[in-house]
């Protein structure tokens, strides 16, 4: 079973592992279970549970209490503070500040619990990004805000001086903002295709000979944004994933070659020429490339192992190898300053399957406005107001407010949160939409039994071969639920035109893994009772996946492998 890891800066044991050396080595995260996100600073690591849990180890060790937390779409860090983007719009911030680096209005610290940034409450926030001492806030009108330490103010665009709230920095149209947990630069793109950079660039960092003297962002020459999928932005050194392919730029030893003076212009880093590289994660001159062999590249200052076994400084790219390290497995790359964290982030990833399923109105048992759903579904989520829901849709919000309100229904999703906020003041004021978890609403609907027009038939004996199906067991489910999850009875559905009620399940497992698999595909967790026998949950559903060709990202298999672990079950291989 893949096991997170951590290595580099382990300051009071930060990493979270059972080991307290200063200069660690790949090691085991043994402290947290089941990570949804992190947030790694100089000073701490927070981490976020599956459950919702929140932790923090370094300086201050302690639980922290935050009901938010798995509302949690983005979180950026800096050298000691760190930004979240909420599923809603909302953004909190936590951690160190001397400058008003979270862009609330102050310069106070926040260590008890993160903390909303009213500030920001009028404003549609859609991403965030953080350098060394700054932050930086788009909004969905692709204006760009900046809040923390002078140093990257444009103070040719704004009045100079440190922001202790975040501030608009006007004349300029944003599409996407980079930077790093110890950069002292930061790189946007413009909703015109071209790329800028401003800040320290003594190296060339920025991807050109630039001057700043005059507090204008540069354009960097020879990007384009349309080919631009990510960039990272370092100490002294920025490195971009562009045509798939990996280029640097700035201080000679932290940009992956053998060049003996520092590189101006962004450079393809040619000991990964021909490699796909899907992402990248850096800290202060460190950088770790995944590319799409699920292979890992690093190179940079390594002075606190940050990089791994090696010398202070891998100068130019190599292959990160460690016992550790299962390429098969889905994982993600989180780098602090001068630390690197592998992990699997535990997704939900029925959000992206029910929305697919509402925006290709297959399925449906209502019209709203114009716009196809599911009763079940309206129902839950808004806490069994369906038929006030419907009148209120239908009467008085039109079609583009009702899209909004059934992509929330159906995801989470949020892009316009005063319609959200406007059409629940209606339903039921007391409904706080922004908290509520699409997957505890759809763990309800599995137990409402009633529900379900649509059954798995299936012989639990396999020594008989009689098809009639009379003598089949059925298994109740929603119709809709095994179009949104399963991409083999999607097409089987949109290729039969009759309204199926049942189907015959042929993949010969038995109906106590077909009643697990069902139920998994409402809460994405495998429940025993005394009555399962593990050994067979496990065996049968280890192809489930493959099988029934479910979202990659959907957890089951991480979900087979914590089963595996619990019961000590043995496998062939």
């Amino acid at each position: 079973m893949f096991k997170p890891f951590a290595f580099g800066k382990n300051t009071n044991n930060k990493l979270a592992t059972n080991k307290t050396e200063r200069k660690l080595l790949p090691s085991v995260i043994t402290k947290v279970d089941s990570i949804f996100d992190i947030a790694p600073t100089e000073k701490f690591v927070f981490f976020i549970t599956k459950t919702g849990e929140c932790k923090m180890f370094g300086d201050s060790t302690k639980d922290i209490e935050w009901k938010e937390s798995l509302l949690v779409k983005k979180v950026s860090v800096g050298m000691g503070h760190c930004v979240f983007l909420m599923q809603n719009q909302q953004v909190y911030g936590f951690g160190i500040q001397n400058g008003g680096q979270l862009g609330m209005g102050n310069k106070d610290s926040v260590l008890d619990r993160p903390k909303l940034n009213t500030k920001l409450s009028d404003v549609n926030i859609v991403d965030v990004m953080c350098t060394q001492n700054n932050t930086f806030f788009l909004d969905d009108k692709n204006q760009m805000y900046v809040s923390g330490l002078q140093a990257l103010i444009p103070h040719g665009l704004i009045p100079s001086g440190e922001k202790v709230q975040a501030t608009l920095i006007p004349g300029i149209k944003v599409s996407r903002i980079f930077g790093g947990p110890k950069a002292r630069h930061f790189m946007y793109t413009t909703t015109e295709g071209k790329l800028f950079g401003y800040g320290q660039n003594d190296y060339g960092q920025c991807g050109g000979s630039f001057r700043f003297t005059t507090g204008i962002p540069c354009e960097v020459p020879n990007i384009e944004e349309r080919h631009l999928q990510d960039a990272w932005c370092g100490n002294c050194s920025t490195a971009l994933i562009y045509k798939n392919q990996l280029y640097t730029a700035g201080y000679q030893n932290f940009i992956g070659s053998e060049s003996s003076t520092s590189v101006k212009s962004f450079t393809l880093v040619e000991g990964l020429k021909g490699e796909t590289i899907k992402a990248l994660s850096g800290g202060s001159s460190h950088v770790v490339v995944l590319t799409d062999k699920n292979e890992l590249y690093v190179f940079g200052y390594n002075n606190e192992r940050q990089l791994g076994e090696g010398p202070d400084t891998i100068k130019v790219v190599k292959r990160f190898t460690t016992p550790l390290f299962e390429p098969t497995m889905p994982f993600q790359i989180k780098c602090g300053p001068y630390c690197t964290l592998i992990y699997n982030r535990i997704s939900i990833a029925i959000n992206d399957d029910l929305l697919h399923l509402y925006e290709s109105g297959t399925i449906y048992d209502v019209t709203v406005n114009g716009k196809r759903a599911i009763k079940a579904l309206i129902d839950y989520r808004t806490e069994r107001n369906l038929d006030r829901t419907l009148e209120l849709l239908n009467n008085k919000f039109n079609k583009s407010q009702t899209d909004e309100f059934l992509k929330w229904v159906y995801s989470s999703q949020i892009s316009d949160r005063q319609t959200l906020e406007s059409i629940f003041k209606e339903i039921d004021p007391n409904i706080k939409f922004f908290q509520k978890l699409l997957i505890n609403d759809i763990s309800q609907i599995f137990k409402d039994q009633e529900s379900m027009n649509f059954a798995l038939l299936i012989k639990d004996d396999e020594e008989e071969d009689d098809d009639d199906d009379e003598e089949l067991e059925e298994l109740p489910v929603h119709k809709w639920m095994l179009f949104a999850r399963s991409g083999m009875f999607r097409e089987l559905f949109q290729n039969v035109k009759e309204d199926l009620h049942s189907i015959r399940d042929y993949s010969n497992k038995s109906v106590e893994s077909l009643e697990v698999f069902l139920k998994f595909l409402y809460t994405e967790k495998i429940e025993l009772t005394a009555d399962h026998d593990p050994q067979l949950i496990y065996e049968e559903l280890s192809d489930a996946a493959e099988y029934y060709q479910l979202n990659p990202n959907c957890p089951l298999k991480y979900a087979l492998e914590l089963l595996k672990s619990e019961y000590n079950i043995t496998t062939e291989n």
